[in-house]
C-alpha cells in the first residue's frame, strides 16, 4: 500500500474512484504539536481546531473525511454540518478503535479508503482489508499548513557583505549621534 495521500488511484475502468479518509482523532491531534499542547489545558478547543483544520483539508482536496473520537460523556455539541467532513464519537465508554475497524469493515466496494492511525490493531485491519494506511504523524506533517513552511523557505534571511555593512554604518551613525548628543 501507499502512503501518498494525494494520488489518485484509477480502476481498470478509468474511472476515479471516491476516495474517503478515516481518522483516528486523539491519535491524530497528539502529533500536532500545537494541538497536542492546547488538549492539557482546553480539550475541546484543540478538538475544534482540528476539526477545523481537517475541513479545510476536506475541501482541498475533494476527499471524504471521517474523524472518530473516544466516547466522552461531556460532548453535547454536535459540529455543524460539513459537506466532506464527518465527526464521529464512540459511545461512552466505548473506544474509538472498534468503531473505526467496524468502518473499515462496512467500507462499500468503489471506496480508495485512507486510514489514519498508529494503533496496531487498526493498521492490521486496515491491512487485513487491503486499504491504505497513514501513521498519524505522517498525515500530522501533511495537515500542517504548507504556507508558513514555503513563505520560510521564500524569505532568504541571510545578508551580502554589502547590506551587512550598510547595516553596520546605519547603526554605528546613530550610535555617534546619540553620543554627541549625550555629551
Amino acid at each position: 500500500m501507499t502512503d501518498r495521500l494525494s494520488c489518485q488511484i484509477l480502476s481498470e475502468n478509468r474511472v476515479l474512484m471516491k476516495k474517503r479518509i478515516i481518522i483516528d482523532g486523539y491519535n491524530l491531534i497528539y502529533q500536532i504539536p500545537d494541538l497536542r499542547r492546547l488538549i492539557e489545558r482546553d480539550l475541546e478547543s484543540a478538538r475544534n481546531m482540528m476539526v477545523q483544520q481537517l475541513a479545510a483539508f476536506a475541501d482541498k482536496q475533494e476527499t471524504e473525511v471521517i474523524v472518530v473520537f473516544d466516547g466522552d460523556a461531556n460532548i453535547d455539541k454536535p459540529y455543524p454540518p460539513h459537506p466532506r467532513l464527518r465527526v464521529s464519537y464512540s459511545r461512552f465508554p466505548e473506544r474509538a478503535d472498534p468503531l473505526i475497524m467496524k468502518m473499515i469493515q462496512a467500507t462499500e466496494p468503489g471506496i480508495d479508503l485512507y486510514v489514519v492511525s498508529s494503533d496496531k490493531e487498526i493498521m492490521a485491519c486496515v491491512k487485513e482489508h487491503h486499504y491504505h494506511t497513514l501513521t498519524s504523524q505522517k498525515f500530522a506533517s501533511d495537515l500542517q499548513p504548507k504556507t508558513l513552511r514555503e513563505a520560510e523557505k521564500k524569505f532568504d534571511h541571510s545578508m551580502s557583505d554589502s547590506e551587512l555593512n550598510e547595516w553596520i554604518k546605519l547603526f554605528r551613525d546613530k550610535s555617534s549621534q546619540n553620543d554627541s548628543k549625550e555629551k
